[in-house]
């Protein structure tokens, strides 16, 4: 079963004041502090390990965690031993695996391009090529040849390198000084299994880094060859396969324990964060907490099947605490919409429950049972909410013009519709959307006021600009022609053919169309059961009627 393995991640960040700060996040929880100069001051590190193990994850002594040391940090961070550290008591190399450059990328096993080792070991010291028959024989490795190195290389998935490492670099099996090639493209990942002496195995990782291989996995210190080979035979352990459905990471971190070591190796670069299929969305958390907004797809567009989705998701174990908190929110404002049982679960564990996004939730749900007490308590809430954006604020205005329409409060509802249209959006969608529901707003305001014919011209509009013709506006256009033609302001005929409409969308459709939330199927079978009882139409009689058996109401729905 895929898992992730728990993290901190750090790196900096310069404040507009010309403070330097580091980051320390985690999947629960994002904090910062001032950056201490570990190379001007060696003992910073001894003060800084408290901070980190604040930030460490509960400890599992079954599981490591990863230590992501991001590129913004300075080299200073990056070439400390912090394997050689103790923290809580334990050494950390006990407990963590660290990432020296660390980025995120989805990284599952590399298919279509082999793994490759490159042999410069001396053979009368230690021989991989015997070593590896077995792994040679399955087609699981294969041989790389230093003559052509470069063609090899860039056919390559993991490039393996046993060698004997110097100050200068990697040394042949004569003692000579060995350069890689710059191959293009360059394996994914390159495994320097050499000696790191004088920190050569560093400069030699960032180095091919740059020449654009996406991981190397190095030495932090000695390492002996039988150890470079259980690392190697570890990796592609018939329970560790290159082809099956584990992240590369979960194979490595299994590889490593297996090295006998736990000093003996590092990871530079990239890294597989979350195999699992929660990854999209802890992903947009990473991005956000690292100052990358991404506007969530959680929003008036969102489909059902993309909300049921997404609510099972962030109800997972493979959630992140942080992604649930920002993803809660926005799924019980979309319960109301589209599955009406999961608003109460939602309701109970709905993430940051003073945010913006978690009050306009809360208010949906409880105009959806009716308890407008509750709803107006929390717009009461939401509203003092210091520096609202343009769109929540709005957000908000709406909500609060809908809790006055339905008390029938509709002058109440105009001053607020007004309020609403004097927010100033700088995006020429938002600006679209927000035009489209203050005409339904005004549709039913117009209502509230008798004013049926104004009312049916407002949703004709709102039809209209819609993007879509899904039926909802034609819904309400049928109530009120409806309502308009028993008030006498809108011709019987007008009403009639909007019936003739939804009855010519209520043939094509199916049970299946409706289910836990506010589908239209559902808002045209009241819309046409109200004409066909206002006008006694037993043609349409007979269509809402056949209805029946599927439209009952649930307990928790107030209509």
């Amino acid at each position: 079963m895929m898992h992730a393995l728990p993290f901190v991640a750090l790196w900096l960040d310069d404040h507009a004041a010309g403070d330097t700060v580091v980051h320390l996040l985690n999947r629960d929880t994002h904090q910062t502090m001032p950056l201490p100069d570990l190379a001007a001051n060696p003992q910073a590190v001894e003060e800084f390990l408290p901070d980190l193990a604040r930030a460490v994850p509960p400890p599992d002594p079954a599981a490591r965690w990863l230590l992501l040391l991001e590129p913004s940090l300075p080299q200073s961070w990056q070439r400390l031993r912090w394997e050689a550290l103790h923290l809580a008591g334990r050494p950390l190399s006990a407990q963590a695996l660290v990432i020296r450059k660390a980025t995120w990328h989805s990284q599952r096993a590399i298919t279509g391009k082999p793994a490759r080792f490159l042999d410069l070991f001396p053979a009368a010291e230690f021989s991989f090529l015997d070593r590896f028959q077995p792994l040679i024989l399955s087609g699981r490795l294969r041989t790389a040849r230093a003559s052509f190195l470069k063609r090899d290389m860039a056919a390559t998935g993991d490039l393996i390198i046993m060698a004997h490492g110097r100050s200068h670099g990697l040394v042949d099996a004569a003692g000579n000084s060995f350069a890689l090639p710059v191959a293009h493209p360059m394996p994914t990942r390159i495994w320097l299994l050499a000696c790191n002496v004088d920190g050569a195995m560093d400069d030699l990782a960032q180095d091919l880094l740059g020449q654009g291989c996406r991981t190397v996995i190095s030495a932090t210190g000695d390492l002996s060859a039988p150890e470079m080979a259980r690392v190697v035979e570890g990796l592609f352990a018939p329970a560790h396969l290159p082809d099956e459905n584990r992240s590369w990471l979960a194979r490595a971190e299994a590889a490593f324990k297996g090295a006998g070591s736990p000093l003996a190796l590092t990871i530079w670069g990239g890294c597989d964060l979350d195999p699992t299929p929660c990854a999209p969305w802890n992903r947009m958390t990473w991005d956000n907490e690292h100052g990358n907004r991404r506007r969530p797809p959680l929003d008036d567009e969102t489909t059902r099947e993309e909300f049921l989705a997404a609510y099972q998701h962030a109800t997972s174990r493979q959630a992140w605490p942080l992604t649930r908190k920002w993803m809660l929110p926005p799924l019980l404002w979309l319960a109301e919409k589209h599955d009406h049982p999961t608003m109460r679960d939602l309701s109970t564990q709905r993430g940051d429950a003073k945010s913006p996004e978690a009050i306009r939730g809360l208010i949906s749900a409880a105009r959806r049972v009716g308890n407008y007490a509750q709803m107006a308590r929390y717009l009461s809430l939401g509203l003092k909410i210091p520096d609202l954006t343009v769109s929540e604020r709005a957000d908000y205005l709406g909500a609060l013009a809908n809790l006055f329409i339905d008390l029938n409060l509709p002058e109440s509802a105009a001053a607020i519709i007004a309020r609403h249209e004097d927010c100033l959006w700088d995006d020429p969608e938002d600006r679209y959307w927000a035009d489209f529901k203050r005409l339904d707003w005004r549709a039913r305001m117009e209502a509230r006021r008798g004013r049926l014919h104004l009312a049916l011209d407002h949703m004709t509009a709102k039809r209209r600009q819609a993007r879509t013709d899904d039926g909802r506006e034609l819904a309400w256009q049928l109530y009120l022609a409806t309502w308009g033609y028993v008030a006498g302001q809108v011709p019987a005929e007008q009403a009639a053919a909007f019936a003739d409409e939804v009855a010519q969308r209520l043939a094509g459709s199916t049970a299946q169309d409706l289910g836990q939330g506010n589908e239209t199927v559902a808002y045209l079978l009241r819309a046409l059961a109200a004409h066909a009882w206002a006008t006694q139409d037993s043609a349409h009689l007979a269509v809402a009627g056949s209805w029946l058996a599927y439209a009952e109401i649930g307990n928790e729905d107030r209509g």
